[in-house]
């Protein structure tokens, strides 16, 4: 879909659109009250200036939609944004599926990372260490991660990257 397309479509295709990028249904909601876009800088803005004002219920509905490390059942954009995970050694995979157990079990939601670039074993490394984490610290540094996950998915919704 291009910029222009995206601005023009019907509601429920820019919805279906924008909803693989963030799964907060009032930061969808938000997004699709604003169109058309200048650009895709004004997007862009639009998209942090409204995950900023979301609350906790927000964030943990779209946590919630996102998909776990290591899931055997990511989609396209995540399966490439975690390249490093899906193809890393069985070991690594069983270390990530306990940890992030663990993760889960102490804050009620999915271990989310923006896993671009990094390695399996960096991203373990981050999971390790955030599940030390307080939870209103570890739900900020989760949302920070989310958002810049939805910020790549933008950006490849148009084919930017």
């Amino acid at each position: 879909m291009t910029f222009s397309e995206f601005n023009l479509t019907a509601r429920s295709l820019a919805s279906r659109a924008l909803s693989t990028c963030c799964g907060s249904s009032l930061w969808l909601e938000e997004m699709l009250s604003r169109r058309p876009y200048a650009n895709l800088m004004e997007l862009h803005d639009a998209a942090e200036q409204i995950w900023q004002r979301l609350d906790r219920t927000d964030w943990l509905e779209a946590f919630s939609r996102c998909p776990r490390i290591g899931d055997h059942a990511l989609g396209p954009w995540s399966r490439q944004e975690q390249a490093s995970v899906v193809n890393a050694l069985e070991s690594i995979k069983a270390t990530l599926r306990g940890l992030n157990a663990e993760y889960e079990l102490r804050f009620g939601w999915i271990f989310i990372i923006s896993a671009s670039g990094k390695s399996a074993e960096d991203i373990q490394g981050s999971l390790a260490s955030r599940t030390t984490n307080s939870d209103e610290r570890e739900l900020q540094i989760t949302s920070e991660e989310l958002a810049k996950i939805m910020h790549i998915r933008l950006d490849k919704l148009f084919d930017c990257e």
